[in-house]
């Protein structure tokens, strides 16, 4: 298994793989695909293995933080996480534009928030890099060659066990033959960087169906 930092939603056995940095958009892509009917696989972790036919996707049960920024409360698809917030007491006035306080969900109160489901495991069919840039009206995307996709995995490499956990300090989760061999095979996963925001949600969901999973 390799473990990857990332993001990855589901629709009709197709596994979309968000994977980059923090705070570079990868939860509002995954939110914003699930506005549209795309099942929830992770939000922060996964754990990749090829099985010699495919690239699976195990997704690693994590809370979401949603950062209830201005421009994130201002859409009317995310107004079920402004109604939640203020049954919960969570103030949205922000004072900082670029902040925002934040609502947590476990995996099973987003999926039910969105009407959709949660998958635990599926075939990756794409990786979407994602960059934030509040200066375009239309998503851009970029097709990745091979060694900038090694480089994203690589860079976004995350172990599967704590290095501090004495409780499984004997466990291996496989090889390192292992490892790299599903590394070799994802570098030939259709792979594309994505430049968006919250004014490009339509035009994305759009160009994720049409270009990436052909639908």
């Amino acid at each position: 298994y390799l473990g990857v930092h990332s993001s990855c939603v589901e629709q009709n056995g197709n596994g979309v793989l968000f994977a980059a940095g923090r705070n570079s958009g990868k939860t509002i892509c995954m939110l914003n695909l699930m506005n549209n009917g795309f099942n929830s696989v992770t939000n922060d972790k996964i754990a990749l293995k090829y099985n010699g036919q495919q690239m699976v996707g195990y997704g690693i049960a994590q809370s979401v933080s949603i950062r209830l920024s201005p421009e994130f409360c201002a859409q009317p698809e995310n107004q079920k996480y402004v109604k939640l917030a203020l049954e919960r007491g969570i103030d949205i006035k922000n004072q900082n534009m670029l902040e925002g306080n934040n609502i947590v969900l476990n995996d099973n109160e987003l999926a039910d928030l969105n009407n959709v489901n949660q998958v635990f495991d599926t075939s990756i069919s794409c990786i979407i890099t994602p960059t934030y840039d509040p200066y375009i009206d239309k998503p851009v995307f970029q097709r990745l060659k091979p060694e900038q996709v090694r480089n994203l995995i690589v860079d976004q490499y995350m172990s599967l066990v704590h290095d501090t956990t004495i409780f499984f300090r004997d466990i291996h989760l496989g090889e390192e033959i292992n490892r790299n061999i599903t590394l070799d095979n994802v570098i030939n996963i259709p792979s594309y960087s994505c430049r968006q925001n919250e004014n490009t949600t339509r035009e994305f969901t759009d160009t994720i169906r049409k270009l990436v999973l052909k639908k």
